[in-house]
């Protein structure tokens, strides 16, 4: 199992400690509210790309993170379909802008709509 600290070298402190995050829950068997911080993360990220207070380089690198450790360490964990396609889509917003990047309001919609769905709102 590869620890979140493995990866210092290639990403940020910030990166890190967010997936850790979504990891203790993910570790504690909350699924759910793994993917409900993913949602409420993926809101938050893309305003902060619209109002550019981050780049999507670094934005970028939460979902690649969220990707390979949870891929590597949890093969067998199936996030729901809405999140699986955030987290995807996330993994292209080095590429914002351009013809095949990330789609800030597909991304911030489908967010949207997990939440309501999970909770109600």
């Amino acid at each position: 199992m590869r620890k979140l600290e493995d990866f210092v070298e290639w990403y940020s402190q910030a990166v890190i400690e967010k997936v850790k995050s979504i990891a203790s829950k993910v570790e504690s068997y909350q699924i759910n509210k793994a993917e409900e911080e993913i949602a409420e993360f993926t809101i938050y990220i893309c305003n902060e790309l619209r109002e550019h207070r981050v780049a999507p380089k670094e934005a970028n690198d939460y979902f690649t993170l969220i990707s390979i450790y949870f891929g590597d360490n949890y093969p067998k964990l199936d996030f729901d379909n809405m999140i699986n396609g955030i987290i995807r889509e996330g993994m292209v917003l080095h590429d914002l802008g351009k013809e095949f990047g990330a789609n800030l309001g597909n991304m911030e919609k489908t967010a949207r709509e997990y939440l309501k769905l999970n909770r109600g709102y």
